[in-house]
Parts: structure tokens; C-alpha cells; sequence
């Protein structure tokens, strides 16, 4: 579900970049992240396959959230004539952000904290994003 998710987000971000304002559709994606994560121990208690839910847009969005961030890098960089550049230290910084995610879940789990801690915890995360997202939008505007 996760990967089904993600293959109609990508499919879908595209013409949504063209039509709506970068910082403000990646605070969006940010927000429905944020959803996604913390409603996932949520569904889980109510019924198992609720989770595929809030799984398929936990992958929609993480696919999709590339997209924009990438294209503002590259918009404003490209000037400066390392947009390329931009792109790909994002996507480093994103690779290695899943990676202290990873290792610090399993920090969490040897702990042996309830595995619903991860989600709420990569919710909470997201949502710190979302917020630093949200000032972004709002400086932009004034």
C-alpha cells in the first residue's frame, strides 16, 4: 500500500507544482504527513486493514514531497548556476535524515517502547516541519 501510494502521489505532484505555489503544496504535504504518521497507531487499534489507509498517504505524500522541494531548489539556484547541486545535497540530506530516522527507531524499539511510539514520533517530527514550513509561507507573503 505504502508503494501503491507512492506511485499515484508521484503521478499526481507534477501538475500540482505547476498550479500551486511551492512552499505553500510542500506545508501541505507536510501536514498530511503528519496525519498520516499519528493516525497510523490510531487505525491500527480500530481494525488492521485501517492502517493501509494512512500507509497509502504516508507513501503518496513522502513520494511526492521531492518534487516541490526539488523544484524550488532548482528554481533558485539556477541562477547561480548550481541548481543540479542543490538537488542533490537535498537528496542526500534526505537520505541521510531516513537513516538517523531508521537508527533511531531502533534505539527507540531496543528500549522497548510501544511500536506506535515510531509513528507518533515521526508524526511529531513531521509536524516540526510542517511548522518551519509554515513561517517559510508566511515570510514569502509579506
Amino acid at each position: 500500500m505504502w508503494g501503491i501510494g507512492g506511485v499515484v502521489g508521484s503521478f499526481l505532484i507534477g501538475p500540482l507544482v505547476d498550479k500551486i505555489n511551492g512552499p505553500v503544496i510542500t506545508l501541505a504535504i507536510m501536514l498530511l504527513l503528519c496525519i498520516a504518521l499519528i493516525a497510523l497507531p490510531f487505525s491500527a487499534s480500530v481494525h488492521p486493514l485501517l492502517t493501509l489507509l494512512p500507509i497509502a498517504l504516508w507513501g503518496a505524500v513522502g513520494w511526492a514531497l521531492q518534487v516541490p522541494q526539488n523544484n524550488e531548489l532548482v528554481s533558485t539556484r539556477q541562477t547561480h548556476g548550481d541548481g543540479n547541486l542543490a538537488v542533490a545535497l537535498n537528496e542526500s540530506a534526505l537520505y541521510l535524515g531516513s537513516a538517523i530516522g531508521a537508527a533511531s527507531g531502533g534505539v527507540l524499539l531496543a528500549f522497548h517502547l510501544p511500536v506506535s511510539t515510531l509513528a507518533v514520533g515521526a508524526g511529531a517530527i513531521a509536524a516540526m516541519g510542517a511548522a518551519l514550513q509554515l513561517i517559510i509561507v508566511i515570510r514569502a507573503k509579506r
